[in-house]
């Protein structure tokens, strides 16, 4: 018999249930007592009748353990579990004579294969840790964070293993709070001396015995060991992962997720081996508990929340052939809808992703529900988005734009490239061209003629980018940039300025000179352009993309703008801005059936 516990938040409880489902598939006897920290989880459990898993109110938890009730008010939730984490085994070691061991697993970790590896490796060991495995250059974070990853624990109910549940219980009711205490990561950092303290401590060899995604990320850059499949098992290297510990996971609605709270790498063989089935694990349980009690869990969306790692399951199951990205306002809706029906107008495969900076412009853009448009706010990839925002600080579109693309292409395997345009941009044909130079270049850059006295000959309204290790890196260290940015403020110079380094610091960079890829106002004494079968021709090569300048319109300015651009204006430009003129009246049109 096997013994195994965890304490769950109501939110968390999901993952309790996949959690108990791949014990059931790996493991042939087992008892999971699963701590809840709230009585409607105790009773959902209780309706949902599991055979080996037995609910427990934390409340049975603090009658045995009188301390931690005293220190419940002044922990956080999340704090006040890990407070418990001890007092947890010693309670059911007195309770249940019989059980000679018990392990801790966090709520987000899950059984791959069988558990059997964990038994060899303990041994005739009172305890049994997991290694965080920081070796060479993330040494140091061992000294910051802890060398062992206490989401797995393993006690013997014998005097070695008792004496450290006790040492560990003592640590961990003296501590504070993870924001009071700074310097302890979690709970880890009481473990580091146990195999100098304690005799009988034995520390895990195998790699797939929770297994995290740090570890996997350093495995599969440091010893080209990717997570492949064996047999049916998940593998890392050669071995077969035994548990895998989905740290910092984020569930929403079933389609988008946080892979990592954490800044991390993850690779797609690690995604589709590992994160998918776990994904589909995840919707089942939701389900599972939803038939139950349809209220007991709200409906989830990634509106205000942070995102790590994002990603989208459905967008990684399908193959379309454009991915646009661009930032928008309130103000600049009408331009945002011009440029979405000039993608559309072209193109039947395409994706429109679309940073909202406001409130305003969030909520009409949902309110719409556009086939083929996602929609996002800048706190879903800046850190303490709030807190700057109430400082006063202006989070400019030059720190959204490196955030936005590269939340968007890091994990999203199946996006090849991504071009960013600026939402006064108007597509005057498909972008096929631009995307086909992207199948041969990381990254495409766009002439600009407005700056060239500064030495600046590239305009930052349109970038694209192809999805492979240099774009990446290319976007990581832009993003690095960004944080100073933030702090101190940036202009469009020095952004352009930056981009223009990536001409040395990175190979496969092309700038493209033909100004039938992005033309504007400044461009239009320069070059040639003529009229054909209702085609507007730049130097003999037709027009892919216009960059209108025109300010806040509405319905009521409408035809004063239209008045103002075609007063004493070359027949050529009146052309030019007539098509999306007309686009923009078709917009206003829409929004205010959208208001009605």
């Amino acid at each position: 018999m096997h013994y195994y516990y965890s304490i769950y938040r109501k939110d968390y409880l999901y993952k309790g249930l996949v959690l108990y489902e791949s014990m059931k598939i790996h493991d042939s006897d087992f008892k999971f007592f699963l701590v809840c920290m709230e009585e409607e989880s105790v009773e959902l459990l209780k309706k949902m009748n599991f055979i080996d898993l037995y609910p427990i109110s934390i409340k049975e938890i603090e009658e045995y353990d009188k301390r931690i009730l005293e220190l419940k008010c002044q922990r956080g939730e999340k704090t006040y579990i890990w407070t418990a984490k001890a007092s947890v085994p010693l309670y059911l070691f007195d309770k249940y004579q019989e059980m000679d061991h018990i392990i801790w697993l966090d709520g987000d970790t899950e059984f791959l294969s069988s558990p059997a590896p964990i038994y060899q490796e303990w041994g005739e060991n009172s305890v049994l840790l997991t290694p965080e495995r920081f070796t060479g250059e993330y040494e140091y974070l061992g000294h910051l964070v802890g060398f062992y990853n206490t989401g797995f624990m393993g006690f013997k109910n014998n005097e070695i293993g008792r004496s450290a549940l006790n040492y560990f219980k003592e640590r961990l009711q003296e501590w504070k709070s993870s924001e009071e205490e700074q310097g302890n990561w979690n709970d880890q950092l009481y473990v580091d001396d146990w195999t100098e303290r304690f005799s009988g401590i034995g520390v895990s060899k195998h790699d797939g015995i929770n297994l995290t995604p740090f570890i996997a990320s350093r495995i599969n850059n440091e010893e080209n060991g990717l997570v492949n499949m064996k047999g049916g098992v998940p593998h890392i290297k050669d071995i077969p992962i035994v548990l895998y510990h989905f740290m910092a996971l984020k569930y929403y609605d079933g389609n988008e997720f946080d892979l990592c709270n954490y800044w991390m790498k993850l690779d797609k063989q690690t995604i589709e081996h590992l994160y998918l089935p776990y994904f589909n694990s995840c919707s089942k349980a939701f389900e599972r508990i939803r038939y139950v009690d349809p209220n007991f869990y709200p409906d989830l969306t990634i509106k205000d929340k942070y995102i790590g790692n994002y990603f989208n399951r459905d967008v990684n199951k399908s193959q379309v052939e454009y991915n646009i990205c661009t930032i928008t306002t309130s103000d600049l809706i009408p331009q945002t809808l011009s440029l979405y029906h000039s993608i559309k107008k072209y193109n039947h495969s395409f994706r429109l992703w679309i940073c909202c900076k406001d409130p305003d412009s969030y909520t009409m853009l949902k309110r719409l529900n556009l086939p083929e448009v996602l929609i996002f706010e800048p706190s879903n990839f800046i850190g303490d988005y709030e807190k700057f925002v109430r400082s006063g600080c202006e989070v400019s579109k030059e720190v959204i734009k490196a955030r936005l693309m590269n939340f968007i292409l890091s994990n999203n395997y199946n996006i090849k490239s991504m071009v960013y345009t600026d939402c006064n941009c108007y597509f005057h044909q498909s972008p096929t061209c631009i995307f086909d130079m992207l199948k041969e270049h990381s990254i495409v850059l766009f002439e600009s003629i407005s700056d060239v006295e500064k030495g600046i000959d590239i305009s930052n309204s349109i970038i694209g980018f192809n999805r492979d290790n240099i774009a990446l890196d290319c976007l990581f260290y832009w993003v690095e940039k960004t944080k100073d940015w933030l702090k101190s403020g940036v202009s469009s110079v020095e952004e352009i300025e930056y981009m223009n380094n990536w001409k040395q610091a990175y190979s496969k960079v092309l700038i493209q000179r033909n100004p039938a890829y992005l033309l504007d106002d400044s461009k239009l004494t320069h070059v040639k352009i003529k009229l054909y079968n209702d085609k507007i021709y730049v130097n003999n090569e037709l027009l892919i993309l216009y960059q209108y300048s025109l300010d806040q319109i509405s319905e009521n300015s409408l035809n004063k703008v239209a008045e103002k651009v075609f007063q004493n204006t070359p027949s050529i430009k009146k052309y030019i801005y007539l098509h999306y003129l007309k686009s923009i009246r078709t917009s206003l049109e829409l929004l205010a059936k959208a208001k009605q």
